[in-house]
């Protein structure tokens, strides 16, 4: 990782093809389980199983040489859907004039509902 400000992104998926995505949740913990940011974010417009959220972190910058762990959510006309995790860790020499725009962390395909 090579910002220490990312740009979160996960694709929606769900059996039903006529099911939508209207928000996505997504919450950072550090590497001692803490929860350090939390971010809810309505989909407008909402999205199509298969379609990407991707969802900017607004926060203090986080800490090189640190790793993270986030999961992220999607939910739909059902409800909440399961979490999915990931993990990275931040490179130890940067500078938060990084370019976070270049740099996508993906879940890959999360739900089924």
């Amino acid at each position: 990782m090579n910002t220490l400000k990312p740009t979160f992104k996960a694709t929606y998926t769900c059996s039903n093809l006529n099911n939508l995505a209207k928000a996505v949740e997504i919450i950072l913990e550090n590497e001692s389980g803490a929860q350090v940011w939390n971010q809810v974010k309505e989909l407008d417009p909402i999205i199509e199983p298969l379609e990407s959220a991707e969802v900017e972190y607004e926060d203090e910058p986080l800490s090189p040489g640190f790793s993270y762990t986030w999961k992220v959510r999607f939910k739909n006309e059902a409800g909440w859907g399961p979490w999915a995790r990931s993990h990275f860790k931040i490179g130890e020499h940067l500078s938060i004039n990084a370019n976070a725009k270049d740099i996508k962390i993906d879940a890959g395909t999360i739900l089924e509902l």
